[in-house]
């Protein structure tokens, strides 16, 4: 798999509003952010699809990782660094509710941050 070229990614606060399902991948600044993962080719570290449009499926602007893969790896990753604690990501009674975890308030901030 050959990484995305440079002149077609950025930051997430730039990211364009497109329409439509697709593939989008997150690509580290700093590779030695996650030690001691070592991201793909260029910093890869997630490629994802989306029916959703590419903007509702910003992960890293969810305030809860319940609901985003990406946030939940990479907060698994830094728990310890970060002091996360996993709780459930919900109340109700569908089983994902209690699989699928999130964290505490302060750390999903922590996490954002």
């Amino acid at each position: 798999m050959t990484a995305l070229p440079s002149a077609d990614r950025c930051p997430v606060s730039d990211l364009p509003e497109l329409h439509g399902a697709g593939l989008y991948a997150f690509y580290l600044n700093d590779a030695k952010s996650l030690a001691p993962i070592e991201p793909g080719e260029d910093g890869l570290v997630y490629i994802g699809m989306t029916k959703d449009d590419l903007h509702v499926r910003n992960h890293l602007l969810h305030q809860n990782s319940g609901f985003s893969t990406l946030r939940r790896s990479f907060g698994a990753l830094l728990k310890i660094q970060l002091g996360l604690i996993a709780i459930p990501r919900g109340r109700g009674s569908s089983e994902s509710n209690f699989r699928n975890y999130c964290f505490t308030p302060e750390g999903e901030q922590r996490l954002s941050q």
